[in-house]
């Protein structure tokens, strides 16, 4: 490709574009544009911070769940290094029992709720 005036104009019109979108997502997450910007694993901090806001409270009803996402948390984003396959495995397993938490959750609900409704229909 040929660099010229445009091309310049161009890739930092799309550079100025996606850190725009960078820190819109921060601003919604209300993480500090400081806290990621440069980092060496972003993709892997982004995850994190994806999956702690998918499940922070079943992760915090857990001690184990939140000890293992903080020590992944250190190793990207303190030591900076890259998750790796067996990591991610790890996600999977902890997301699967963060939906078995909504379930069983749920479940109080429905079973709380159907003891109001009956409970007001004796009345």
């Amino acid at each position: 490709m040929k660099i010229d005036l445009y091309n310049n104009h161009e890739v930092y019109r799309q550079e100025t574009q996606q850190d725009q979108a960078i820190e819109h997502w921060c601003r919604r997450r209300g993480i500090p544009i400081r806290l990621i910007s440069g980092h060496p694993q972003f993709s892997d901090v982004v995850f994190l911070i994806d999956f702690y806001t998918e499940f922070e409270k079943e992760l915090k009803k857990n001690p184990g769940y939140i000890a293992t996402f903080n020590a992944y948390w250190g190793i990207v984003y303190r030591q900076k290094l890259a998750l790796k396959t067996k990591a991610f495995v790890r996600f999977e397993i902890i997301a699967t029992g963060c939906l078995r938490i909504r379930e069983e959750q749920q479940k109080i609900k429905q079973k709380i709720q159907s003891l109001r409704h009956t409970g007001t229909s004796q009345q």
